[in-house]
C-alpha cells in the first residue's frame, strides 16, 4: 500500500513540475513577444481617416479620401529610411493632404473642412491579408472629416504595407526579417496578439492615453 501511495506521490510531483516548467516557459515565450512588439511599433507610421458620421453618404465620402489620399502617398516616402524620416515627410505635406481631401469632398457632393495632424494614438490588433500589427499606441497621421464622430479607417502609411506602393514595388518594406517573422500569420498567432492587446488595453487604460 506505501509503495503505491509513494508512486502516486512521485507521479504527483512529476506532473506538477512539468506543467509548472512549460507555464515557465510559456510565460518566457509571452514576455520576449511583447517585447519584440514593444520595439516594433516605433517604426510604423499608422493612416488614420475618421469619417464625419455614420451616414451612408458619409462613410462613402470617406472611402474617396481613402482612394484620393493613397493616391497622394505614392512616392511620398520614397527617400525615408525610418519612422522619423516619414513623419518629416507627413509633416512638411500635412497642408497638401488636407486640400487633397478636401478638394475630393468637394468633388463627391460633400464638402467639409479637413484636419490633418500627427498624433499618439491607440489601436487595437489589426487584422491584414498577409500580417498582423500588435495593439498599443502609435505615431498616426490622423485625417478628420468635419466632426469625426463615424467609423474610421485606418492603415499603415510607412512602411507601406497596405497602400499602393508596396504592391507596386515603389518602395522597399522596412522590415528586419524578425519583424517580419513576427507579423506574419503563423501558428497560435490569434492568441499571442491576443493577450498583448488585453495587455496594452489595461497598460493603456492606466495611463490615461487615447
Amino acid at each position: 500500500m506505501g509503495g503505491i501511495v509513494l508512486k502516486i506521490a512521485k507521479y504527483r510531483i512529476l506532473t506538477f513540475s512539468l506543467l509548472f516548467g512549460l507555464l515557465i516557459s510559456i510565460t518566457a515565450s509571452m514576455i520576449q513577444f511583447s517585447a519584440d512588439c514593444d520595439r516594433l511599433r516605433p517604426g510604423f507610421l499608422r493612416l488614420h481617416i475618421l469619417a464625419n458620421s455614420d451616414s451612408p453618404e458619409d462613410q462613402a465620402a470617406k472611402l474617396a479620401v481613402r482612394d484620393r489620399l493613397q493616391t497622394e502617398f505614392a512616392g511620398l516616402f520614397s527617400d525615408a529610411n525610418s519612422e522619423s524620416q516619414a513623419e518629416e515627410v507627413a509633416l512638411a505635406n500635412l497642408e497638401m493632404l488636407k486640400a487633397a481631401a478636401e478638394d475630393e469632398l468637394e468633388k463627391v457632393g460633400r464638402p467639409a473642412e479637413v484636419t490633418v495632424k500627427l498624433v499618439d494614438r491607440f489601436f487595437t490588433t489589426t487584422e491584414y491579408e498577409d500580417f498582423v500589427l500588435p495593439a498599443g499606441q502609435y505615431r498616426a497621421l490622423q485625417v478628420s472629416i468635419g466632426e469625426a464622430e463615424g467609423r474610421n479607417w485606418w492603415c499603415v502609411a510607412f512602411p507601406p504595407l497596405c497602400l499602393p506602393a508596396a504592391t507596386q514595388g515603389e518602395q522597399p518594406v522596412m522590415l528586419t526579417p524578425r519583424e517580419e517573422k513576427l507579423l506574419q500569420k503563423s501558428g497560435g498567432y490569434q492568441l499571442k496578439f491576443k493577450i498583448v492587446e488585453i495587455y496594452q488595453q489595461l497598460k493603456n487604460k492606466l495611463s490615461g492615453n487615447k
